[in-house]
């Protein structure tokens, strides 16, 4: 569902900045104020049926990309300037204060689970610390874009996103993980997460290596024909 909610997030921007460019700002403020207000009012999301409750989430969750996808769009000017500067330091410096921000923040504000619009304690440093993490992994990626396995990463990203969650990939690891934990206690649950993770990781370059090969002979037969 991710990916519908992305596609309502960029209508949502691309309606504004067409037709309403004069609420950008105001919407960035007042989407995490609703947020928050809706949160102090004792809200919770509605337990419908699901026919009906996959299109509410959608939507929901659309609104929070949208308020994403204008923040990047107003702060673009800002981080182009500093991207062709060319000072590294500006960069690490900035990245690095992204990333203690975004841990201190989110230990803060406690787990959060943006699937059933779950915002943590606090809603406003959930959009807080939205806006430093973000800076944080775009300065990371500036930083490290000539790393090959970044950028295959990258380029295979919807593959990844389209395939983990409805093939069951990460869920069978997840389990696997679980008994892992139960079975030799004295383990680190980090060291069990990690393992699992490389696992996960693992299958989805298979399953990528197969796709890529698949499309490629169709590409073929369509070419001999």
């Amino acid at each position: 569902m991710v990916l519908p909610s992305l596609l309502v997030g960029d209508l949502l921007f691309r309606l504004v900045y067409k037709k309403a460019p004069v609420m950008q700002i105001p919407l960035i403020l007042l989407i995490p104020v609703g947020v928050w207000l809706m949160r102090m009012a004792g809200y919770i999301p509605p337990q419908l049926p699901k026919p009906l409750l996959y299109p509410v989430l959608t939507v929901s969750r659309g609104i929070i990309a949208y308020w994403a996808i204008q923040v990047t769009f107003l702060a673009m000017p800002a981080a182009v300037k500093i991207v062709e500067s060319g000072r590294k330091y500006v960069i690490v410096g900035i990245c690095a204060a992204g990333l203690v921000s975004t841990v201190l923040l989110s230990y803060k504000n406690g787990g959060v689970d943006l699937n059933n619009l779950g915002f943590g304690k606090y809603p406003l440093l959930f959009f807080l610390t939205g806006i430093f993490g973000t800076v944080a992994w775009l300065g990371l990626a500036r930083l490290l874009h000539n790393v090959r396995p970044l950028l295959w990463v990258g380029e295979n990203s919807l593959f990844l996103m389209a395939t983990h969650l409805p093939l069951k990939v990460n869920m069978v690891f997840m389990r696997i993980g679980q008994k892992l934990q139960g079975a030799i206690p004295s383990v680190p649950p980090v060291i069990i997460i990690a393992a699992m993770l490389a696992c996960e990781i693992a299958v989805e370059v298979v399953m990528l290596w197969v796709w890529n090969r698949l499309t490629e002979w169709i590409k073929k037969c369509k070419r001999a024909e």
